[in-house]
C-alpha cells in the first residue's frame, strides 16, 4: 500500500507540460540581455531578469496563452527549494523578486487546468 501511495505521489504532475527553450542560438543571443523565451505548444513564456537589491533578482515575464492565467510560481534551488508566488495581471504579465543565487524555473497554471513547468534556468 505504501509503494502504491509513493507511486501515485510521483505521478501527481504527469499532466504538466514541460516548456522548452526556443532555439539554442536564440538563447545564446538573448541570454546576454537576461531574457529567455520558453515554449510549450501554443503557450509562450518570456522571462526577463534584472539585478535588484543585494541578493535579489527582479523577474518580469509575459505569458502568451489561449486561456487566462490562474497562478504563476517561481521555483528556485536557493534557500532549500523555495516556491515564490508571482504577481500577475489580466494581460498575462507577471513579476516576482527571487534570490540571486541558485537556478530557477517558472510554473504557470492556466484556468483551463493545464500546468506548464519551465526548464531550469541557471543563476
Amino acid at each position: 500500500m505504501l509503494a502504491g501511495a509513493r507511486a501515485a505521489w510521483e505521478w501527481r504532475t504527469i499532466d504538466a507540460e514541460l516548456a522548452e527553450l526556443l532555439e539554442e542560438e536564440q538563447l545564446a543571443m538573448r541570454s546576454v540581455l537576461n531574457t529567455v523565451t520558453l515554449s510549450a505548444g501554443d503557450i509562450f513564456i518570456d522571462v526577463d531578469r534584472h539585478d535588484a537589491a543585494a541578493g535579489t533578482t527582479h523577474l518580469v515575464g509575459q505569458v502568451t496563452a489561449p486561456t487566462p492565467l490562474r497562478r504563476v510560481m517561481v521555483e528556485t534551488t536557493a534557500r532549500g527549494g523555495a516556491r515564490i508566488p508571482a504577481e500577475i495581471d489580466v494581460l498575462g504579465g507577471f513579476r516576482a523578486d527571487v534570490p540571486s543565487e541558485g537556478a530557477l524555473r517558472v510554473v504557470v497554471e492556466l484556468t483551463d487546468g493545464r500546468t506548464i513547468v519551465g526548464t531550469w534556468l541557471p543563476a
